[in-house]
């Protein structure tokens, strides 16, 4: 079993509003030993490995076909955010990031997301949510049935091509939250 790790490395500081800014290039290895390398992207940004929960999707009616599933982690997180919100938010938010899930299926109407995050917070899940539900006012893009939702500590967000497959996402049971 091969697993990914990475490296971090100081690329260099630049002066920001009076404050330094660290800057990081991640660096990909297949040959990694030791305490130098990081178990996932929020031991890389400095959080605690051990407090990664998984997270379950709902299962798929059979008229579904599966087209992708995997974790956004903290990186890509922090990277999310800092395109819709800000640095500052996106720093914040990737350290309290616990677990997440995404599925791209596709049925007769189109293409679907579902995406499950897991904070460390509840005050992180509702922020995340208003931040996501930010996508569901662009009047520029197709029309898509957006929505994001929180439950404990838990954000959902959905992005169909039809109503019921939203509707069915958000009625679907999901694994118990912890909190």
């Amino acid at each position: 079993h091969w697993r990914r790790h990475w490296h971090r490395v100081k690329r260099r500081s630049r002066i920001c509003n009076g404050s330094i800014f660290e800057r990081w290039r991640l660096i990909k290895c297949g040959k990694c030993t030791g305490s130098s390398c990081a178990r996932s992207t929020l031991e890389l940004l400095g959080g605690d490995h051990s407090s990664i929960v998984p997270v379950t999707l709902p299962a798929l009616p059979t008229d579904h076909v599966n087209q992708l599933e995997e974790s956004l982690g903290a990186l890509q997180v922090q990277t999310l955010i800092e395109w819709m919100e800000s640095y500052e938010q996106a720093q914040a938010l990737a350290l309290l990031w616990r677990g997440d899930r995404y599925r791209l299926f596709a049925n007769s109407s189109g293409d679907h997301l579902i995406w499950i995050c897991r904070w460390e917070t509840e005050t992180a899940a509702n922020r995340a949510s208003e931040i996501l539900a930010k996508l569901d006012d662009d009047s520029r893009t197709p029309k898509r049935f957006i929505s994001a939702s929180v439950d404990g500590n838990t954000t959902t967000f959905t992005n169909c091509a039809d109503s019921e497959t939203r509707d069915f996402l958000l009625q679907t049971p999901h694994e118990p939250r912890p909190r």
